[in-house]
C-alpha cells in the first residue's frame, strides 16, 4: 500500500495500530483502533479515519472462531445517506442522522472491545446501494451490520406502529441475526416491542460469503419511537447491546 494513496484526516499523536485489509477498488472510510492507554471515546476514535483510494480484489470468507478481535473485521452500514434521506419522523427528523447516530456508537463500541471496524459512510453522503455489501466483500470482512429506523406501509397507522426486528437472508446471516437480537432484545424490554429475526431478501443481506443482517432500531415515525430514536442514552444502550451480541457472534 503506497503511503501517497493514504490521507490521513484529524489525526492526532496517536499511534495507528497495523492495517492487514484486503484492499478493494472504491474509496471507503476506515475506522481503526488505535495503541496506547485507556478505552476509546466516541469523538476520538470516529474523528480518526483513513481515506483510501482501493484496487480491485477477491474475498475468502473464513470462521472467526478462535480469533482475537484484532483479526476480525466488521463492516457497519448506516442506512441511506445524501439525498436519501429515509423515513421522516413526525418533526420532520430524517431516518438517515439516526442511522449514522447509532452506528457511529457501535463502532466505537466495537473498537474498544477491539475490533477492526469500517464505516460504510461516516458523514451525510449517499453510498449506492449495491455498493455497500461490494465494499465489505472486497475488503475482507467477517461481519456486515446495517443499522436503520423503521417506517409503517401506507396502508398502517404510522402512530401505531413500533417495534424493533433484525433481517437476515441466509443461514449465516440469521445466526448472526440472532445474536445481536437477543442483546437488543434484553437491553430494551418494556421500552419497545421486539419483533425478532426475519428472513428478507435485502440488497445488504443478500451476501452468500459474508454473514450480513439489517437492524429496525425503532420506528421513528411514532411519536415515542421518534424521541427514543434521537435520545442519546438510548443510542448508547442500543449500541452497547449490538457490540456485546458481536461479542457473542464470535465466540458462538
Amino acid at each position: 500500500m503506497a503511503m501517497s494513496d493514504i490521507e490521513i484526516r484529524n489525526a492526532r499523536t496517536h499511534n495507528l495500530k497495523g492495517i492487514d485489509v484486503t484492499i478493494p477498488r472504491d474509496s471507503l472510510t476506515v475506522v481503526t483502533g488505535l495503541s496506547g492507554s485507556g478505552k476509546s471515546s466516541l469523538g476520538r476514535d470516529i474523528a480518526k479515519r483513513l481515506h483510501m483510494t482501493f484496487k480491485d480484489s477477491d474475498h475468502v470468507i473464513t470462521d472467526v472462531t478462535g480469533r482475537k478481535p484484532g483479526e476480525i473485521t466488521v463492516v457497519i452500514d448506516p442506512g441511506h445517506g445524501g439525498d436519501d434521506s429515509g423515513a421522516l419522523s413526525p418533526r420532520g427528523f430524517k431516518e438517515k442522522d439516526a442511522n449514522l447516530a447509532v452506528s457511529k456508537r457501535v463502532a466505537a463500541a466495537l473498537l474498544d472491545r477491539g475490533y477492526r471496524v469500517f464505516m460504510t459512510r461516516g458523514g451525510d453522503k449517499a453510498v449506492p446501494l449495491y455498493d455497500r455489501p461490494r465494499l465489505a466483500h472486497a475488503n475482507g470482512a467477517d461481519a456486515f451490520i446495517s443499522i436503520h429506523h423503521n417506517a409503517p406501509p401506507y396502508d398502517r397507522d404510522p402512530v401505531k406502529a413500533r417495534y424493533a426486528v433484525v433481517y437476515a437472508w441466509n443461514e449465516i446471516g440469521e445466526k448472526l441475526a440472532v445474536a445481536l437480537n437477543s442483546r437488543m432484545a434484553a437491553a430494551t424490554a418494556g421500552m419497545i416491542p421486539n419483533n425478532g429475526v426475519n428472513r428478507a431478501n435485502y440488497a445488504v443481506t443478500r451476501n452468500p460469503e459474508i454473514p450480513s443482517c439489517l437492524i429496525e432500531v425503532d420506528f421513528i415515525t411514532s411519536p415515542e419511537g421518534e424521541e427514543a430514536s434521537w435520545d442519546p442514552a438510548r443510542q448508547q444502550l442500543v449500541a452497547d447491546a449490538i457490540a456485546a451480541g458481536f461479542d457473542d457472534w464470535v465466540r458462538k
